[in-house]
């Protein structure tokens, strides 16, 4: 994981961002996924 975690980290541009990794919690990654997904699955249904 530690090659994805860089990979991610460096395309999103992470070291150049202001914010400050010890204010976001734990697991807010994967939250923002699921989020991003439940959006798409509403979006799917509604435009059927």
């Amino acid at each position: 994981f530690t090659h994805s975690a860089f990979v991610l980290g460096y395309e999103a541009g992470i070291n150049k961002s202001s914010i400050d990794g010890n204010l976001v919690p734990p697991g807010a990654l994967v939250t923002f996924v699921q989020k991003g997904l439940q959006y798409l699955e509403l979006e799917a249904n509604l435009t059927n």
